[in-house]
C-alpha cells in the first residue's frame, strides 16, 4: 500500500504505511529482509518530499541489512536508491560512487 501511495504523490500516507510495516516486520514476524525493504520505502517517500537526509538514512538502513542477510538484489535497489538521493541532494560524486557500486 506504501508504494502505491508514493508513485500517487500521497507521501504522508506512503510513509503511514511503511511506518506500519516496518513495526510489523520488527516486533511481529521479525523478517529482516521485509524490514529492509520498510526502510527502502520510507527512504523512497522522503526523498520525494525532499528531505534527503532522512531518506539517505533510511537507505543506507536498507544497505546494510541487504549486506547482513546477503539479499543481492535488495542490495542493488539500495544502492540505486542511495546514488539517487545523493544526486537529488547535488552531491553528484556520491552518486556516482554508488550508482557504480549498484552497476557492479
Amino acid at each position: 500500500m506504501g508504494n502505491a501511495y508514493d508513485n500517487l504523490g500521497d507521501y504522508a500516507k506512503a510513509i503511514d504505511f511503511a511506518q506500519q510495516c516496518l513495526v510489523l516486520a520488527r516486533e511481529i514476524i521479525k523478517d529482516r529482509q521485509i524490514e529492509g525493504e520498510a526502510l527502502g520505502a520510507l527512504g523512497n517517500a522522503y526523498r520525494n518530499l525532499g528531505d534527503y537526509a532522512k531518506a539517505i538514512d533510511y537507505q543506507q538502513q536498507s544497505l546494510a541489512i541487504a549486506r547482513e542477510i546477503e539479499d543481492r538484489q535488495s542490495e542493488g535497489i539500495a544502492l540505486g536508491a542511495l546514488g539517487n538521493a545523493y544526486f537529488s541532494l547535488g552531491d553528484y560524486a556520491k552518486a556516482m560512487d554508488y550508482q557504480k557500486q549498484w552497476l557492479a
